[in-house]
C-alpha cells in the first residue's frame, strides 16, 4: 500500500498531534469509539489526498514516517543548519568490532563542541532539493533501498550524479523541502562499480538526523537567541548556576572570571562535578558549556574581578554579575564599575546561611541606588552588615569540620538555584531593584540561629520581597552619588 498521511510504516494511525490525551479510565466504550471515529476520518482524508496527489502533509511529516521504517535510524547529530552552511563534513568513529566506521556527527568542519579524538573527517555531499516530489516515499511496509536512492540521483545534474556514483565511499545529506523548512536524510554507502545504468552498492545505509544548532534548539524551548554579553565574576555555587540558566535561555556570549580551583568541598553545590576538581572554575565551566551547548562564545579569565575590570573588560559587556560572597570586595568592584564610561547593568547576589534564602540587587552604573547603599542604617550611618538581612548580628555562623582552614558557611544547592533563577530573569528582562527571597528556617532553628524581623516579614509575604532602588538609595553613598 502507498504511504498515507498520518499513517506510520507499521500501519499505526496518528489520531492526535497532542503529547497525550486525558480521559476517564472507566469510560472504555466512549474512548474506543472516539479514537475509531478519528482514525476513520483521518484515513478518509488521507485517501482523498492520495487520489488528488496531494502529498503536502506527508512531506511535512516525512521524518516521522521514515523514522518508523526498520532500516532507518536517527543516530547522526547535525550541528549546523545546512541551508546556511556552505561545506559540510562528517565525523566517523570505528565500530566496537573495528570492521567498519560509523557516521556520528555532521558540522562545518571546525566545531569546538565535538571531541575530535579518534574521529575521521570526511566530506559530505549536500543536496537540497527544490521539489519535494523528487524524493520517493517508500510504501507502507517497504524499505528505503538503493533503488529509491537512484531515483533521487537520476533527477540531479550530471555533475552531482557523477560525484555521487563514482567509485569509493560516499556520505550524502539530502534536504527535502516542506512547510517547516527541510526534512534531512543521510545516505552512506560505497560504490563498488558504476557503468552506464548499472550501479553496484555496498553497505547502503540510511539515517535521519538529530538537529543540534542553537537556533533550532532554542526554538524548541520557545526562545530566541539573545545577542548579549554577560560577565560573571565568581564562578562558584551561585555564579555557575546563573551561567547555566542563562546559557539555556538564549544568551550567546559570556565572560567567566574566577581565580580559584574547584575543590571537592563544593561539588554538591556547584554545576561542575568531581571530574573537574583541581581545575580552574572559569576555564572548566567554559569548556563544559562549549561542549554541551552549541552556539556559545565564552571567554574564561583566571583572574580576580578587580584585575579583569581594570585591564580586560570589553566595550560590549551588557551585564556584570558579581557572585563572590565577600562584601568589601564587592563594594570595591562597584566603585570601579561606576567609573566605567559604558552603560552597564550590575547585579550582585549572595546567599544567607542555613537555607534561609538569599538576596540580590540589580542596578545601573549610571544611576543612583547600588550595593553600597544597603550598608547604611536608618540614620545614614555606615554599617558593616546590610540593613536587610535574615540573621541577627553577633552570632557565629560558620561551621568547622577539619580545623581552622576548613571553616565554611552552610547553604544548599536548592537556594542557589532559586536565587539564580530570579537573577537570570532580571538579567534577561534588564530589570532593576533589590530582591530578597526566603527559604525554610528549619535548619536555622535546629542550629540555634536567631532570624531577624525582616526574614519573618519576607517569609510571611509568599517568600519574596522587592524594593525599588529609590527605597534603598542613600544620599551619603560615595559609590553612586558622585
Amino acid at each position: 500500500m502507498s504511504a498515507l498521511d498520518h499513517v506510520s510504516q507499521s500501519g499505526e494511525i496518528c489520531t492526535t498531534d497532542h503529547q497525550g490525551e486525558n480521559f476517564e479510565g472507566y469510560r472504555h466504550k466512549e474512548l474506543i469509539t472516539e479514537f475509531f471515529e478519528r482514525a476513520i476520518d483521518i484515513l478518509k482524508q488521507s485517501f482523498i489526498n492520495f487520489q488528488l496527489n496531494n502529498r503536502v502533509s506527508l512531506y511535512n511529516e516525512l521524518e516521522g514516517y521514515l523514522g518508523s521504517t526498520q532500516n532507518i535510524n536517527e543516530d547522526v547529530i547535525l550541528h549546523c543548519d545546512p541551508t546556511s552552511t556552505f561545506n559540510l563534513y562528517g565525523w566517523l568513529r570505528k565500530s566496537s568490532k573495528g570492521n567498519h566506521q560509523i557516521l556520528e556527527h555532521i558540522d562545518d568542519g571546525d566545531s569546538s563542541y565535538i571531541n575530535h579524538n579518534q574521529l575521521t573527517k570526511v566530506k559530505i555531499h549536500k543536496i537540497l532539493l527544490e521539489d519535494a516530489s523528487v524524493f520517493p516515499i517508500p510504501d507502507i511496509g517497504d524499505y528505503f533501498n538503493e533503488d529509491y536512492f537512484l531515483k533521487i540521483v537520476n533527477t540531479l545534474s550530471n555533475e552531482n550524479k557523477r560525484s555521487l556514483l563514482k567509485q569509493g565511499n560516499h556520505y550524502a545529506l539530502v534536504g527535502i523541502p516542506n512547510e517547516h523548512g527541510f526534512a534531512y536524510v543521510i545516505f552512506y554507502y560505497a560504490i563498488w562499480y558504476s557503468f552506464k545504468e548499472k550501479v553496484s552498492f555496498k553497505g547502503f545505509k540510511v539515517s535521519l538526523t538529530q538537529r543540534a544548532w542553537i537556533d533550532y534548539l532554542l526554538n524548541r524551548t520557545g526562545q530566541e537567541k539573545k545577542t548579549r554579553h554577560i560577565a560573571i565574576i565568581g564562578c562558584g555555587a551561585l555564579g555557575s548556576k546563573i551561567a547555566e540558566i542563562l546559557a539555556q535561555t538564549g544568551v550567546n556570549k559570556f565572560s567567566f572570571i574566577d581565580p580559584e580551583l574547584l575543590k571537592t568541598d563544593n561539588i554538591y553545590r556547584h554545576s561542575l562535578g568531581l571530574q573537574y576538581v583541581n581545575t580552574y572554575k572559569s576555564t572548566s565551566l567554559a569548556n563544559k558549556f562549549l561542549i554541551e551547548r552549541p552556539g556559545l562564545t565564552i571567554f574564561p579569565f583566571v583572574s580576580h574581578g578587580e584585575s579583569w575590570i581594570k585591564s580586560k573588560i570589553t566595550e560590549d559587556i551588557d551585564t556584570i554579575i558579581i557572585a563572590i560572597g565577600h562584601t568589601p570586595t564587592e563594594i570595591s568592584l562597584v566603585k570601579t564599575i561606576y567609573e566605567i564610561s559604558a552603560n552597564i547593568q550590575v547585579i550582585i547576589g549572595w546567599l544567607e546561611p542555613y537555607d534561609l534564602g538569599g538576596h540580590f540587587i540589580s542596578f545601573n552604573n549610571k544611576h543612583v541606588g547600588c550595593l553600597n547603599c544597603l550598608y547604611f542604617d536608618e540614620k545614614s550611618n555606615k554599617s558593616l552588615t546590610p540593613m536587610y538581612k535574615y540573621v541577627q548580628s553577633g552570632q557565629l555562623i560558620a561551621k568547622n569540620i577539619t580545623g581552622c582552614a576548613g571553616a565554611f558557611t552552610p547553604f544548599s544547592s536548592l537556594n542557589c538555584m532559586k536565587l539564580a533563577s530570579y537573577i537570570s530573569e532580571y538579567v534577561l528582562n534588564q530589570q532593576l531593584g533589590f530582591v530578597s527571597i526566603s527559604g525554610d528556617n528549619q535548619n536555622a532553628n535546629k542550629n540555634g540561629i536567631i532570624t531577624t524581623p525582616f526574614y519573618n516579614s519576607v517569609n510571611n509575604s509568599n517568600g519574596i520581597n522587592i524594593l525599588n532602588l529609590k527605597e534603598i538609595y542613600k544620599e551619603v553613598c560615595p559609590c553612586c552619588n558622585t
